[in-house]
């Protein structure tokens, strides 16, 4: 009898650091999940697209606020790249940008960020948004030369063109009303 008991409690104590690995292991996923969730939370109710697309040109995460800026769903983009779909998309002097020249391509060909990228997006249904692009290089490797992917903010600046378009209108109608009525404008120090 005594010899099952310290065999017994030898099986036990063999087991003890086993259940505290698989608990350890447990509390790593809860955890994993949790920050998962949360990452989720955040892309999804930004008020800015956000976007990541790998070195492959793939894109990988789309969230809803990039759905509403470029009409397209996350069904319809997510695998796609800038060139495997005709983005119809636009320079502000109006000239066409080719895909491979979008803001996100230049980033992964040369690891440099690209900032305040103004660009007319038309959607399929032919409106358009005017976006604010922001691109950063991820580089998983620290030794890596080459990005392994891109991080892409878009902002829709659309009201704030409009605005401005409008009060150049409104600028220009003010001088020639000045100019009709033979009055002008002065400032008091």
């Amino acid at each position: 009898m005594p010899k099952n008991t310290i065999t017994h409690n030898q099986n036990e104590e063999n087991e003890k650091p086993k259940l505290k690995l698989e608990l350890a292991n447990k509390e790593l996923v809860n955890q994993n999940e949790m920050n998962e969730a949360r990452f989720r939370m955040v892309v999804s109710s930004a008020t800015e697209g956000i976007i990541l697309q790998y070195k492959s040109g793939e894109i990988a995460i789309w969230n809803p606020a990039a759905e509403r800026i470029f009409g397209l769903t996350k069904a319809e983009v997510l695998g796609q790249t800038s060139t495997s779909r005709h983005w119809e998309t636009y320079r502000e002097d109006g000239t066409h940008l080719p895909a491979e020249e979008h803001p996100s391509m230049h980033t992964l060909a040369s690891g440099e960020a690209c900032h305040d990228v103004i660009l007319k997006v038309v959607r399929d249904d032919n409106t358009y948004s005017w976006v604010s692009i922001d691109t950063n290089p991820v580089f998983l490797n620290d030794q890596s030369r080459q990005p392994d992917a891109v991080a892409i903010t878009v902002q829709d600046i659309t009201k704030q063109k409009e605005t401005a378009s409008e009060l150049l209108v409104n600028q220009e109608r003010y001088k020639k009303a000045q100019v009709i009525g033979h009055v002008g404008n002065w400032e008091y120090d």
